[in-house]
């Protein structure tokens, strides 16, 4: 490996994607869910923000405001989370408190509250509510972002306008919620509780016009005459494959995800929409498996010091055993270090995993020598399962480490095993020291493991951790149940 690298380890980074290998598959996961985010958790806040951004232009209009003030619609858009929190921790209405903005850093003033004390809303600060779904409220036509040379930096769509008036037409205690939003001060559970109605999480009212409008806004394009298939037409394929799952079980996005793979590679399911979240569960489990192999040889190598990949595969082959969780994978997994690449390979399931979740707290607690077989033997799988798919291009070839590996794995041959472990090892670090040459090339911080120094790599004591982004189809799930879209009720 001849790779360059010209700055030192002074500010460092944990840094997440340190393979190169994470970004296609959450790209492909984004193409299909309209804008929904891995953090945009909780349907009401797309209405609520479009809403709070209203007020506060009319207020703005109606004080004599002569310039927009971005710091003041963050200080509003804050104190309308925090009180959104508040409402939603004093409604005796059951429902999920997941994704409530501002909860881990509130959670001792949310107790006062509950206990019947007064509290007081935060001194100025920014919103996590614009950042986390303004993304979204654009995609769906809610919100947008406003015409070069416009003063201010957001402009509410006709859509997003129609929300704020419904909106404004339910709230029948107007001007003490809007008085609390405006003024901030002294908040107690009698004045959280007045502000349920509205603003709690867990009171998307059925039949109402808001949520009307919001399952609007996430079933219908906003684009009047749009030239293209577009993110709806991906979107709504999506929503309609779920409504099938959901007939049959409670939805559960990692389920529905294997299951989709399953379908593709056994079933030889050819729906677009099937095909592209099955290519997505593919691209992620390798991914896992590249991940695996390189926390494996991280791991290692912190514990030898430093050294080459050589002594570092010698170091696997020394510990033999395989543990019940590796065993019961692949049953060939000790004897592989006795025979070829192409034994090994031939004794690994095709099937594993397959219609399953792949069992990541499991294989992260192995030790180093049994992650290493672990991600050969899942790679080599995933090889074996997509053959046909890849020959038909319906999963192509994108140039990325993941294919990579899988040309690797599919050409072992009459060499040993312990040779075919070391190339697929070398394929990790290579992509590991590209990427984050890359990344430092560009001006981000350093994620280096491991520098080389000649043929031995000496570690720099970060560690290395495998496993997969957060899955975006959990989150629409949860809005689509929540906005009261058909056929979304049943949801593990």
């Amino acid at each position: 490996m001849q790779l360059m690298w010209g700055d030192d380890l002074s500010q460092e980074t944990q840094g997440l994607d340190i393979l190169g290998v994470r970004g296609l598959d959450q790209n492909l996961e984004a193409a299909l869910v309209n804008g929904i985010t891995t953090i945009s958790i909780r349907a009401r806040y797309l209405t609520i923000l479009p809403w709070a951004i209203g007020e506060f232009f009319a207020d703005e209009v109606a004080s004599g405001a002569t310039s927009y003030d971005a710091e003041r619609l963050q200080n509003h858009l804050a104190r309308v989370e925090y009180l959104a929190l508040a409402a939603t921790v004093a409604d005796p209405a059951s429902g999920g408190t997941s994704g409530l903005l501002g909860s881990v850093a509130f959670s001792a003033a949310m107790h006062v509250l509950r206990a019947g004390e007064p509290i007081e809303f935060p001194a100025e600060r920014a919103s996590a509510m614009l950042g986390t779904y303004f993304g979204p409220c654009r995609a769906l036509g809610i919100l947008a972002d406003a015409p070069r040379g416009s003063p201010v930096a957001i402009s509410i769509t006709p859509r997003g306008r129609d929300i704020w008036l419904a909106r404004n037409a339910a709230i029948r205690d107007a001007g003490l919620v809007k008085a609390l939003i405006r003024d901030g001060g002294q908040l107690n559970l009698g004045l959280a509780q007045s502000a349920v109605p509205w603003l709690s999480l867990n009171r998307l009212d059925r039949n109402s016009e808001e949520e009307a409008l919001l399952r609007g806004a996430l079933t219908e394009d906003w684009r009047t005459a749009p030239a293209a298939p577009g993110p709806y037409e991906r979107f709504n394929q999506t929503v309609a494959m779920l409504r099938v799952c959901a007939a049959s079980a409670p939805l559960r996005a990692e389920s529905v995800i294997a299951d989709k793979y399953r379908e593709a590679v056994e079933e030889g399911a050819r729906d677009p929409t099937v095909l592209a979240w099955a290519e997505y569960e593919w691209r992620g489990r390798l991914h896992f498996a590249l991940e695996t192999m390189f926390s494996a040889i991280c791991q290692t190598l912190s514990g030898l010091g430093e050294a080459s990949l050589e002594d570092i595969v010698t170091d696997w082959r020394s510990r033999r055993e395989a543990p019940d969780v590796l065993a019961a994978a692949w049953s060939g997994a000790a004897a592989a270090w006795e025979t070829t690449a192409a034994g090994a390979r031939s004794s690994t399931p095709e099937d594993l995993f397959l219609g399953k979740e792949v069992p990541q707290s499991d294989i992260v607690a192995l030790e180093p020598h049994a992650r290493a077989l672990f991600s050969f033997a899942l790679a080599t799988s995933l090889a074996a399962q997509t053959a046909s798919l890849r020959a038909d291009n319906l999963f192509c070839d994108r140039g990325s480490v993941g294919d990579a590996a899988l040309r690797l794995v599919s050409s072992a041959g009459a060499e040993p095993f312990e040779v075919a472990l070391g190339r697929l090892a070398q394929l990790c670090v290579e992509a590991h020291l590209k990427t984050t040459y890359r990344k430092m090339a560009n001006g981000q911080n350093c994620s280096l493991r491991f520098f080389e120094n000649g043929p031995r790599l000496a570690p720099t004591g970060l560690p290395a951790h495998a496993g997969r982004s957060n899955i975006r189809l959990r989150n629409v799930i949860g809005i689509l149940a929540e906005a009261g879209v058909e056929g979304m009720g049943r949801v593990a």
